[in-house]
């Protein structure tokens, strides 16, 4: 039995990595059915370590891709590469990959984007907003619901909306983790119009919660305050929030 489990793993070895070194552009027609939302085009390069002038996974288009396989993923029974692409003109890197028998996956995630595209990206609509967005994620987990999980850190800068009102947050901080498949996160924003401290939760449905302390800071728009007056608890300077909405 040794010799034969031996046998098999050297087989199994010897393919993979003429698989790894076959080029990319040849293999792709094969795998594109499986990427039927992702298409790539000029590519080069071999699976192992090649590049794609353009990978358009809808609604987000990336520019000069390069990857690279992580052999060593295959131990843990994934097939993984790291990652690297310019999104509208800003750097991102991160790791893609699949496990044996699960779905795909995200990980070590990090670049930015402006606040409006992802809004964009993300259809909403009800709000215009601008600065930068920042991200270093962890870990994003997809399900058959619309939303992912995602754990990680998420910040906004300069955090500003623009419509229906305008409000300056300063600086805007969200931390997430994923507990059992939803996303749980800390909210908070300083240096502009509002102190914001909250706990954030969304379903892979798109519902989600916000419980929030906010203390106003300055002058805001008399929208803003009547938004606080109305929805929110006052007490001791602080208003006390709980807000729950859908996607």
């Amino acid at each position: 039995m040794k010799v034969w489990h031996g046998v098999v793993t050297g087989v199994a070895a010897y393919v993979f990595f003429i698989v790894a070194g076959a080029p990319a552009a040849r293999v792709l027609p094969w795998l594109q059915p499986a990427l039927s939302a992702v298409q790539l085009a000029g590519v080069e390069g071999t699976v192992w370590n090649g590049s794609a002038a353009i990978v358009n996974a809808a609604p987000v288009q990336l520019q000069q891709v390069n990857w690279r396989l992580r052999p060593w993923a295959a131990v843990l029974g994934r097939l993984e590469f790291a990652v690297d692409a310019r999104l509208r003109g800003r750097s991102l890197q991160g790791r893609v990959g699949r496990g044996l028998f699960g779905r795909p996956y995200l990980s070590q995630v990090q670049g930015s984007v402006t606040a409006a595209d992802a809004l964009n990206w993300a259809k909403i609509n009800q709000v215009g907003i601008d600065g930068v967005l920042s991200f270093d994620i962890a870990d994003v987990q997809w399900s058959d619901a619309p939303w992912p999980a995602i754990g990680g850190s998420l910040s906004w800068s300069p955090a500003t909306v623009t419509r229906p009102v305008e409000l300056a947050l300063g600086k805007v901080q969200l931390d997430t983790r994923i507990e059992d498949g939803i996303t749980r996160g800390k909210l908070d924003a300083s240096g502009g119009g509002l102190l914001v401290q909250g706990n954030l939760e969304l379903q892979p449905a798109g519902n989600y919660r916000l419980d929030a302390q906010i203390q106003q800071q300055g002058d805001v728009a008399p929208e803003v305050a009547q938004f606080l007056a109305t929805f929110a608890t006052y007490k001791d300077g602080t208003y006390l929030l709980e807000w729950s909405d859908t996607i």
